[in-house]
């Protein structure tokens, strides 16, 4: 993706700084010259977020813990396709304006400090890293496990070669992977 993390953030901030919150564009200037994304300014960015969805008038935002410090949105409760469309343009504006662009730079320095621009090997590099799987597993192993993925009522069936744990959610979140199920709790936005 960049050279170093402190390439990247200037990267970003190139590309979107028109549409970035003063504190995210501040946040992600700091990273440009340091290299590092403390844990403070990823929290601002969720909080940011949550408080310019909840000034639109949703009822709540819920973030669920996922390991290692990272958070996901919750799912929510459908409604019309009136209120879906407007809840999918108001989360894209509030996050890009608050925290996109230093949420993506804290979820690479956890799970990707690589910074391998595929995914997938993003994803197998981190379990490497953490233990999780033999050193002969590859991104394609990834790809065919995941392709066997299966969803039932209760939720998926984990079929993962590493064990379901907060680590390996830790390195499938901050490769953009959702790890949300049905047996997490839900959002009540409307």
């Amino acid at each position: 993706m960049a050279p170093s993390l402190k390439a990247y953030a200037a990267q970003l901030l190139s590309e979107y700084s028109s549409s970035m919150s003063a504190t995210q564009k501040s946040a992600v200037e700091r990273v440009s010259r340091t290299g590092k994304v403390p844990v403070s300014d990823y929290e601002n960015a969720i909080s940011g977020y949550r408080q310019c969805m909840l000034a639109l008038g949703y009822k709540e935002i819920v973030f669920l813990e996922v390991g290692g410090g990272l958070k996901e949105e919750a799912m929510h409760r459908s409604g019309t396709a009136q209120q879906e469309e407007k809840y999918a343009q108001d989360s894209a504006d509030c996050w890009f304006a608050h925290g996109a662009g230093i949420a993506h730079l804290y979820e690479t320095q956890i799970g990707n400090p690589s910074l391998l621009s595929d995914p997938m090997e993003a994803i197998v590099d981190c379990l490497k890293r953490k233990k999780l799987v033999d050193v002969s597993y590859s991104a394609e192993q990834l790809k065919k496990e995941r392709s066997e993925e299966r969803s039932t009522t209760s939720g998926s069936t984990w079929v993962y070669s590493f064990k379901d744990s907060p680590e390996s959610s830790t390195c499938l979140v901050s490769n953009g992977s959702v790890t949300a199920d049905t047996s997490d709790p839900v959002e009540q936005l409307w």
